[in-house]
């Protein structure tokens, strides 16, 4: 049996796949367009935006649990059977394959964490200084959503699963801090 070739761009929306975690001017422009939104509808518009990155995870999560399904590494077995381990193939895949940035993961018991250490460039602080938009409009609207989406994949596939995020540190409330996120894995098994 042939091997099968993973193609980026078979994976994530055009948005998804053009974006280059390390570029500035890419989170400006992603920043602006937030800001932008916001500015128009106001309050309103926070459901909206987050929905909307969302959505892009939850279709790079969809595409990305088919392409592991086809290569043999995932299956509703394997899901059922270790729910978190799961989720880390999941979201390890996801930075392997988009490439840029890796952040670093851990597994304690249910509870997966990702880590970008303070050493990592990431041009997220610097892009919010200079559009002015805020650290909760970038961490819950355009990182936390759409990795919350990324991850809701399982909760569908597999009924039982739940998955719990929650943002531990983040050098653009700390300087000093790393970027810290965990999802807690909850099954009735």
């Amino acid at each position: 049996m042939p091997a099968i070739v993973f193609r980026k761009e078979a994976m994530m929306s055009e948005r998804v796949h053009s974006d280059d975690n390390l570029s500035c001017e890419v989170r400006v422009e992603e920043y602006l367009d937030i800001k932008e939104m916001i500015d128009e509808f106001g309050q309103p518009a926070y459901p909206a935006v987050r929905k909307y990155y969302f959505s892009c995870g939850y279709e790079s999560g969809y595409d990305l649990l088919l392409a592991l399904l086809k290569e043999g590494a995932i299956s509703r077995e394997r899901i059922v059977e270790d729910p978190p381990g799961s989720l880390l193939l999941l979201l390890q895949e996801f930075f392997t394959r988009r490439g840029g940035n890796q952040p670093v993961f851990e597994r304690d018991n249910d509870t997966v964490y990702f880590k970008t250490e303070n050493n990592v460039y990431c041009p997220s602080p610097i892009a919010q200084k200079q559009t002015g938009v805020q650290h909760r409009d970038v961490c819950a609207i355009h990182k936390r959503a759409f990795m919350e989406g990324v991850a809701k994949v399982l909760e569908e596939f597999v009924p039982g699963v739940e998955i719990q995020y929650s943002n531990m540190s983040s050098r653009t409330t700390d300087p000093q801090a790393d970027c810290v996120e965990a999802f807690h894995v909850v099954y009735p098994w």
